[in-house]
């Protein structure tokens, strides 16, 4: 896969030196690289974690041979795009080429700039977060390192799962017959090369979409006890995942941020995949969960969650 520029692949503004999109990935990184996911929880068996791990497919990093660490959140997501890759048939070959330049560092051009303009809009950007002030501390000091310190763990795959899922940027994965590779964005037209639009009007290809790897672990029931300490979601996102993994509630209204639409949803099969689109879109204004004996949850878009009894 060629480089592809920073604007293209953050929509990073040089002329307006908008780097909201970079600072976004520093305060999502260390999260993603909490250690909480145990091996019953990724899908695989341990004979294919073992043998995967034997091939270079994956890293597991254990201290010996009898004992097996926990995974993070982004062995979470590759391990759930081999497991795609391999049920195509896609050879192991293939697949180690592929972990190996997704996992290169991203390519940021001019890092001296970039870090300067970084380091300018870094304290009012944090002001605005959500974090703790102990947290944004951390990451002003990891920061202060320096460019080649600070850009040295940011991969291309570091940078599609943080922009998923802070962005709502519906990254998928694209993998050719010949080894060859490119992110695509659903609905999105990119400006792709001359080489790579005849590549994907021509070539053979498989995609993964990483929307819907992010879908699949929002609609398990054991992930609302990891969402709260992974932070992937704000509290009002995963106190609503909390609330339909639950599966209490009588009925859900969603008021829409442009207030014209509503949608009631009651309790059905789809009931629990709609919702999770929703709040991966992260449109709606507020939400209410009702209950058979009259209790109601509100929870309100960047609020914390508020509980009213006997309405």
């Amino acid at each position: 896969m060629k480089q592809i520029s920073l604007d293209k692949f953050l929509g990073y503004s040089r002329e307006m030196n908008d780097v909201s999109s970079v600072v976004k990935s520093f305060e999502l990184m260390e999260v993603l690289y909490r250690e909480v996911f145990t091996p019953k929880d990724l899908g695989a068996s341990y004979t294919e974690i073992n043998y995967w791990d034997k091939q270079g497919i994956i890293s597991t990093h254990r201290e010996g041979d009898d004992k097996w660490r926990n995974f993070n959140f982004m062995d979470y997501i590759w391990i759930k795009i081999v497991i795609e890759l391999r049920e195509f048939g896609v050879p192991m070959k293939k697949i180690k080429k592929l972990k190996e330049e997704v996992f290169s560092p991203f390519d940021f051009g001019d890092t001296k700039a970039l870090y300067k303009i970084v380091m300018e809009q870094l304290p009012g950007i944090l002001e605005m977060s959500s974090e703790t002030e102990e947290y944004k501390a951390e990451i002003l000091e990891f920061m202060k390192q320096g460019p080649e310190k600070a850009f040295k763990e940011f991969t291309y795959f570091l940078f599609m799962i943080t922009q998923s899922l802070s962005e709502k940027i519906p990254y998928s994965l694209q993998l050719f017959k010949d080894g060859y590779w490119l992110w695509a964005i659903e609905g999105t037209a990119v400006e792709w090369s001359k080489e790579d639009l005849e590549r994907k009007k021509y070539g053979t290809y498989i995609s993964v979409s990483i929307v819907n790897i992010l879908n699949e672990f929002m609609l398990d029931p054991h992930s609302a006890f990891i969402l709260s300490e992974l932070r992937i979601l704000r509290g009002s996102e995963a106190q609503i995942m909390k609330l339909i993994h639950e599966g209490n509630y009588k009925s859900i209204h969603i008021t829409f941020k442009n207030k014209r639409i509503e949608l009631d949803l009651t309790k059905r099969h789809d009931t629990k995949k709609r919702m999770c689109e929703i709040v991966r879109e992260g449109a709606y204004q507020d939400i209410l969960f009702k209950y058979d004996d009259y209790n109601i949850a509100a929870i309100e878009n960047k609020v914390k969650i508020i509980l009213d009894k006997d309405k």
